[in-house]
């Protein structure tokens, strides 16, 4: 009994943080209507929206493009995200990308690409072939060809990203999972 009530304990803790919905994110672009040789900025907004100031690592993905998804509206395929190669996760940069948010603080990050026909030269990847791609800095994201796509983000972190902060920031940053609404946007030919 009393290591079922010590559990219970532990998770009443623990499950208002990870259970509610405490960061809320949107993403924006600019332009909406994207023609090939265009430049796209993604902007995503992270909103604490608890009462209690909360830790967010906003850019805790290797490459910029798995922090927006792409779904083509008519057919519901996903976009697929190419690295241009592999890069090592700098898990001391971690403690330096801390955002701590007070209540209804909010933070942005601005993510940009470019649209093109073809894959950057001189890249090593499996996927060359000609198509519609979305070209960030360090990766890209194929599209399966023109039309409205449905944008999103995702901010996912998992209590591993704990184990590289000092004792105060651990209990800070905020566990889970948070999507922004899809927005529509548009790649004409």
């Amino acid at each position: 009994m009393k290591g079922s009530v010590l559990v219970f304990l532990v998770l009443l803790i623990y499950l208002p943080v990870a259970a509610s919905q405490d960061i809320a994110l949107s993403v924006q672009t600019h332009p909406r209507v994207l023609r090939v040789g265009d430049r796209v900025a993604f902007t995503i907004t992270y909103i604490n929206s608890s009462t209690k100031k909360l830790g967010i690592i906003s850019e805790g993905h290797v490459y910029e493009a798995a922090d927006i998804d792409l779904t083509k509206a008519s057919t519901r395929e996903r976009g697929i995200l190419l690295p241009y190669l592999t890069l090592e996760y700098d898990f001391a940069g971690v403690a330096k990308a801390l955002q701590i948010l007070k209540p209804g603080q909010m933070y942005q990050r601005r993510i940009s690409a470019t649209v093109s026909l073809t894959f950057p030269r001189g890249v090593k990847s499996n996927d060359t072939q000609e198509g519609l791609y979305l070209l960030f800095s360090s990766s890209a994201i194929k599209l399966p060809g023109f039309g409205t796509y449905r944008v999103s983000a995702e901010y996912a972190v998992t209590d591993y990203l704990r184990y590289f902060l000092n004792a105060e920031d651990k209990r800070r940053l905020w566990i889970g999972k948070a999507n922004a609404p899809p927005i529509e946007i548009e790649f004409r030919r």
